[in-house]
């Protein structure tokens, strides 16, 4: 698929990427193409990349347009890469693992090596947005990251504000959509 516009441009309705995306039941309002990956909903990002290989699935607990295998679900790794945000990361894995077992999530942080999903400071979006996340891939594993924006300029943000933002980006890493 081409795409029909630069870095940072709003996408238009008929664009093959914003197809895509709408075809995954995503709403393309205010979709962003960032270069690599597409911003959708403000922050859940899909690499271009992989778009042809994503499908519609459903799961038990709520419709998600994309799902991650049951086996992966149950020991994901993250890694933390910007420390500002590493009391927040604890917490959230915590959040995420204390909800067993209604919810067959299980997080592990890991400190070297790679990860299933990596946090990380991040300086290529809106100074307004506070992080984004990746989408999972058509491979039934997480997105592969959630990007913190070193460069937020709508104030300071307590622990406890951070941890309730990773937890939300988590599940984005997951196919949990905003309802």
């Amino acid at each position: 698929m081409a795409p029909s516009s630069g870095p940072d441009q709003v996408v238009s309705a008929p664009d093959a990427y914003a197809t895509a995306i709408a075809a995954l039941g995503y709403s393309t309002e205010g979709m962003r193409d960032m270069g690599k990956y597409l911003l959708v909903e403000g922050d859940i990002a899909f690499e271009k990349s992989e778009l042809r290989h994503l499908r519609k699935t459903e799961q038990a607990c709520a419709p998600t347009p994309l799902a991650v295998k049951l086996t992966k679900v149950n020991s994901m790794t993250i890694k933390v890469n910007y420390s500002p945000w590493s009391t927040a990361a604890n917490n959230a894995i915590s959040a995420w693992n204390s909800i067993s077992p209604l919810c067959a999530v299980n997080f592990t942080r890991v400190y070297s090596g790679t990860a299933d999903i990596t946090i990380e400071g991040s300086t290529d979006q809106d100074p307004l947005g506070i992080a984004y996340a990746g989408a999972p891939g058509g491979n039934g594993n997480p997105g592969l990251y959630v990007r913190i924006n070193i460069d937020y300029v709508g104030g300071t943000l307590t622990d406890g504000q951070k941890t309730w933002v990773l937890a939300h980006e988590l599940g984005h890493t997951l196919g949990i959509r905003h309802t």
